[in-house]
């Protein structure tokens, strides 16, 4: 159970129009207003394996219990917008050229269970496709360079709903497609303070 609130300066809370009835502003972000935001409990399997000395396999399978989590409020949780919960599952392989040079390969897939109604403009669940490379390189005995790259390709999602023109009550429907493609570089050192003698 996490419980979050909301810290806005005047005039930095995103009004997004006047009260009809009273004439006082609405704002997107309330100053000091709580909200559930639950991290779901999780199951979560895996498997390594390694065929030949040089090979090193491995897989991984995730489920979310979303539909348990309160995202919002009680009577107002998103999470029972979910069709079903979501799931991520991955596989990858790492296999060493020499004794100085790895290079390794993964894919990767999620589900988000997330239905049109679930969906909003500022937070939004796809189902994802993922590959990703690397390479390793052992400079020192102690120090290792990791360069990786990955592409995440989400799936087309769509958000219906109804739009009030100008405040007056006509109500003009809208789909708004929601697509999102990631890249992603990275770079990194691994050092070894002591290492383990066989």
């Amino acid at each position: 159970k996490l419980e979050l609130t909301t810290s806005s300066p005047a005039g930095k809370n995103g009004l997004i129009g006047l009260d009809p009835a009273t004439g006082n502003p609405i704002y997107m972000f309330n100053d000091g207003a709580v909200e559930r935001l639950d991290m779901p409990a999780l199951l979560a399997i895996g498997v390594t394996l390694r065929p030949i000395e040089r090979l090193l396999v491995a897989g991984g399978f995730t489920s979310y219990f979303d539909k348990g989590a309160v995202w919002g409020s009680e009577d107002n949780n998103r999470s029972q917008l979910l069709e079903s919960n979501s799931w991520d599952a991955g596989l990858g392989a790492e296999f060493s050229l020499t004794d100085k040079f790895l290079v390794s390969a993964g894919w990767s897939m999620s589900s988000s269970g997330a239905t049109s109604e679930y969906q909003s403009d500022l937070s939004y669940s796809l189902s994802t496709q993922g590959v990703g490379f690397g390479l390793a390189w052992d400079i020192l005995p102690i120090l290792q360079l990791n360069l990786g790259g990955q592409i995440v390709s989400y799936a087309d999602g769509e958000r219906d709903f109804q739009h009030d023109f100008a405040s007056s009550g006509t109500l003009i429907p809208i789909t708004e497609k929601l697509q999102k493609t990631i890249w992603i570089a990275a770079i990194g050192v691994n050092i070894k303070l002591a290492s383990q003698k066989d």
